[in-house]
C-alpha cells in the first residue's frame, strides 16, 4: 500500500512537469474558449434529451443547474444564472424535439470535444487523437453523457425504493430472528430515514458520480490502454482538484476582486465564473497528463 502510494505520487509530480512542458494551459485556454461557443447547444442537447427520456423538461433543466452549481464556487454563480436565463428562450419555444434537432446539437457540441482530442494530440503525439475516428468516438461520448444524467436523475428514487423494500421484506424478520449476532447491523437498517438520509442529500452521491464518469471517460479517450486503477487515479485526481479547488478559489477573488470591479463592474462574477472554468479545464488536462505519464511509465519498464 506504501508502494503504491509512492508511486502514485512520483506520477502526479512527473505529471505536473508533463502538463507544464506541454502548455497545459494554453491548451486549458482553447477548450474553455470552445466551451463557451458551444455551451449553449450542449446545454440544450443534454437538457432535451434527458427531459424527453423523463417527460419533464421544466424539472430537468432546473435539476441539471443544481448538479451544476455543486461543482461551482459560490462566489460566482451569475454565469451559471445568465446561462439558463439564455437557454430558457429556444428551450420551451415550443418545437419538437428530432432526429434532426439532436444531430444538428451534437454537431455543434463536437467543436468543444474536438478541441480536447487537439489538446490529447499535444500531450500525447499519438495521431489518433486526430483521425477521422474521434467523431464517431464523440457522438459516443455524448451519448454516454446523456445516459449519466439520466442515470443519475433515477438513481435517488431506486436507493430509496430499494431500501424500503429491505426494510419492510419478510427475510429481514426472518435474518432478525434466526440470527442473533446481525440483530444490531439489521436494526440500523432499520432506522434507516431515506428522506432524511444526508448523502443522498450531500454532495456524496455527485462525486461518486463525477469519479465513475470520469473513470470512463479517460479510459475511452485513452482508447482503453489504460489499467483501471491508472483511470481511476487520474479521475480521482481532477475530481480532489475540483472540490479543494472549488473551496480554495476564495483566495484568488481576495486577491483580484477589487480589480475586477474596477474593470468589469457589474460583470465581475461572471468573470469569476470563466476563470473557474477556465480552472476545471486545467484540472482535466492536468488528469490527462496523469494518464499519459502511467502509459508512459508502463511502456519504458
Amino acid at each position: 500500500m506504501a508502494m503504491f502510494f509512492w508511486d502514485t505520487l512520483k506520477v502526479l509530480v512527473k505529471s505536473l512537469k508533463v502538463f507544464h512542458l506541454k502548455r497545459g494551459t494554453t491548451l486549458a485556454s482553447s477548450s474553455t474558449f470552445y466551451l463557451l461557443i458551444t455551451i449553449i447547444p450542449s446545454l440544450l442537447l443534454l437538457i432535451r434529451a434527458v427531459g424527453f427520456f423523463l417527460g419533464n423538461l421544466q424539472q430537468t433543466q432546473k435539476y441539471i443547474f443544481i448538479i451544476g452549481a455543486k461543482f461551482f464556487p459560490a462566489v460566482a454563480p451569475e454565469l451559471l444564472l445568465k446561462i439558463q436565463a439564455m437557454i430558457k428562450g429556444p428551450l420551451f419555444a415550443g418545437t419538437k424535439f428530432t432526429i434532426i434537432n439532436f444531430a444538428l446539437l451534437a454537431v455543434s457540441a463536437m467543436t468543444f470535444l474536438n478541441s480536447l482530442w487537439s489538446g490529447l494530440f499535444i500531450i500525447t503525439e499519438d495521431k489518433s487523437n486526430i483521425s477521422w475516428s474521434r467523431v464517431l468516438k464523440g457522438f459516443v461520448i455524448v451519448g454516454i453523457t446523456i445516459l449519466a444524467v439520466i442515470l443519475l436523475f433515477i438513481l435517488p428514487p431506486i436507493l430509496i425504493y430499494l431500501i424500503k423494500m429491505v426494510k419492510k421484506n419478510f427475510m429481514m424478520d426472518f435474518l432478525y430472528q434466526s440470527f442473533e449476532f446481525m440483530r444490531p447491523f439489521l436494526k440500523w437498517v432499520k432506522s434507516i430515514d431515506v428522506r432524511k438520509t444526508m448523502w443522498l442529500r450531500s454532495n456524496g452521491l455527485h462525486s461518486i458520480f463525477v469519479f465513475v464518469y470520469f473513470s470512463f471517460l479517460y479510459q475511452w479517450l485513452f482508447n482503453w490502454k489504460l489499467y483501471w486503477r491508472e483511470a481511476f487515479t487520474a479521475a480521482f485526481t481532477f475530481a480532489l482538484s475540483v472540490y479543494v479547488g472549488k473551496d480554495l478559489f476564495w483566495i484568488y477573488i481576495y486577491s483580484v476582486k477589487r480589480g475586477l470591479m474596477q474593470s468589469y463592474g457589474e460583470l465581475y462574477s461572471s468573470i469569476l465564473g470563466l476563470v473557474w472554468i477556465f480552472f476545471l479545464m486545467c484540472f482535466f488536462f492536468y488528469g490527462a497528463c496523469v494518464c499519459f505519464v502511467f502509459l508512459r511509465e508502463r511502456t519504458n519498464e
